[in-house]
């Protein structure tokens, strides 16, 4: 059987009209079809975000928990002496450390902790409290000088109780 010119080109536009309406994967599904869907859950906010769960990570460090809570990033950034601006362990968190713990006073959680500069970390710490989700910040330094004896310094104006918080997580030695 032969077909006519005319037939041939209705089927040959009905083919290029059915690779049209492929999906971009290369399914032959329908384009675009009214079905009912439940909308996708809004990203993770700073109000909805389970900021104790970030901070207590075991597996993250903190200069990682400060890019997550860009808030407390700012708060610990605006407290930290300009003369510590460019050491990343103090100013950015990036030393050794442990995971912080969260404490709370009146009502409000902190995540409170120290860290190391790695080449000297028995030497030279900052402790943080930092408030979840940001808003507050306090800090200190414990610092071997070269010359002997221990420099110890706090920043932030620390209420006794996070002094205290500090003082607890800057061991000499």
């Amino acid at each position: 059987m032969r077909l006519s010119p005319v037939l041939l080109a209705l089927m040959a536009g009905t083919a290029l009209l059915g690779a049209c309406s492929k999906t971009p994967t290369g399914s032959s599904a329908p384009a675009a079809t009214a079905q009912a869907t439940t909308p996708a859950p809004p990203p993770p906010t700073p109000a909805t975000t389970n900021w104790a769960a970030v901070w207590t990570d075991t597996q993250t460090m903190p200069v990682e928990h400060l890019k997550q809570d860009a808030s407390a990033r700012a708060a610990w950034h605006a407290v930290v002496p300009r003369k510590f601006a460019k050491m990343d362990w103090i100013y950015d968190l990036a030393g050794g450390s442990a995971p912080p713990r969260i404490m709370t006073e009146n009502g409000q959680a902190f995540a409170v902790g120290a860290v190391c500069e790695r080449s000297s970390c028995g030497s030279n710490q900052v402790g943080f409290v930092i408030q979840l989700g940001g808003g507050h910040a306090v800090g200190g330094t414990l610092i071997a000088p070269d010359k002997g004896g221990w420099v110890r310094t706090y920043f932030g104006n620390p209420t006794p109780v996070e002094k205290g918080w500090l003082d607890a997580q800057l061991q000499e030695g």
